[in-house]
């Protein structure tokens, strides 16, 4: 390697080493937060509610085959049998897509306002970023109660 290109590398790392440490530094001044979402979602009364919702919903279709299934064993025929179970099976389908369609939509709403409570508390406090706690080695400051506090 001649001596220009190693001189043109050096520099080249120089600069890719001031940018990282440059950006690191900043990073390193500001106020920094951490939450344990893990936590903020057990004490959310909207995931509980959810929760009992799917837990209501999943009685409903186990009912709801329960019913369809005796409907399906009073029948003689074979074939009738076969054509009712088809029907079942498509309606089943059916609401098995729509709930599972309205859990999505509810828990990108739930993501949401958990999202927006630990953006609020964070900025309340001076608090430049906000990570979940885990992804940072050291240090931060927790923030987790004061963000279940506004949950509640």
């Amino acid at each position: 390697m001649t001596d220009s290109k190693k001189l043109v590398l050096t520099a080249a790392a120089a600069v890719v080493v001031s940018v990282l440490t440059c950006g690191l530094l900043c990073c390193c001044c500001n106020k920094v937060a951490i939450v344990d979402v893990q936590q903020v979602v057990a004490h959310s009364k909207s995931v509980a509610e959810f929760k009992e919702t799917q837990a209501a919903k999943a009685a409903s279709l186990q009912e709801w085959v329960a019913k369809s299934n005796e409907e399906i064993g009073k029948l003689t025929s074979e074939k009738e049998k076969e054509a009712l179970a088809e029907k079942y099976r498509e309606e089943l389908a059916q609401k098995q897509a729509e709930y599972q369609s309205e859990d999505i939509a509810r828990l990108q709403e739930i993501d949401a306002d958990i999202t927006k409570i630990i953006e609020d508390v964070a900025k309340k406090a001076g608090y430049k970023r906000a990570f979940v706690k885990g992804t940072i080695v050291f240090g931060g400051d927790d923030i987790t109660e004061k963000v279940i506090e506004a949950l509640q």
